[in-house]
């Protein structure tokens, strides 16, 4: 996540009352050590707030690391058993969907999980490199796009948020810049990862690009 994206959704949801929100899972939501140290502004301008303004959060990943309340598939059945235990009011799925082979499928289960009136935040790289995780479709949306993917919802809100550029980036980190050079000589990680440092030229100068849109369920559509 960009800051300008975790800007965006701090702002959509300071309109929100706590009640429309709490509780709210956070798929793919990645270690604690990468929310707050690595990417630190999604804690910063995201999952702090909300936590200050009383909304529980649960953390579900496909890896078990520190901070993960939940881990496994979100097609397991015994996943969708404790997720819908949880009775969630909102779902932040934050650049996963040009993760994903079958973005139907993901959609569907992620829609079971809210009653009417649920809410779903969501954003996918609009103009940004090659990233695989552990793999990149390329799937590069506009807001309507994502929300057809979820047709018992409406689109409340939604935008294209311009970001730094990855040239504004390596200035402000030498060590990320040392790293971004290491990885184009040398592709120690393999070729795919060596793909996408390549890739990542083409953001020297020009800004990163982040689709980012709000989803209510509508009620003819509730459980």
């Amino acid at each position: 996540m960009l800051r300008n994206e975790a800007l965006w959704f701090r702002r959509a949801f300071a309109e929100l009352p706590t009640e429309a929100l709490s509780p709210v899972i956070n798929i793919g939501s990645g270690s604690e050590v990468f929310r707050r140290t690595k990417q630190p502004h999604i804690q910063d301008h995201i999952l702090g707030p909300l936590t200050d303004a009383g909304v529980r959060l649960i953390h579900t990943d496909l890896r078990q690391e520190p901070g993960i309340d939940i881990c496994g598939d979100i097609y397991d059945p015994d996943v969708q058993t404790r997720l819908r235990a949880v009775e969630a009011k909102a779902l932040l799925c934050f650049n996963v969907l040009e993760h994903l082979e079958d973005r139907e499928r993901f959609a569907s289960a992620c829609a079971s999980l809210l009653p009417h009136g649920g809410l779903i935040a969501i954003s996918v790289p609009y103009s940004f490199p090659y990233h695989p995780d552990p793999i990149d479709t390329l799937f590069r949306p506009k807001p309507a796009e994502v929300a057809e993917l979820f047709p018992a919802f409406r689109l409340s809100a939604s935008g294209i948020v311009e970001c730094e550029s990855f040239g504004t980036q390596l200035m402000a980190s030498p060590r990320k810049l040392a790293g971004w050079l290491a990885r184009l000589v040398v592709p120690h990680k393999g070729l795919e990862h060596w793909r996408s440092a390549v890739d990542r030229a083409r953001w020297l100068l020009r800004p990163y690009r982040v689709t980012c849109l709000m989803l209510v369920r509508m009620p003819q559509a509730a459980q």
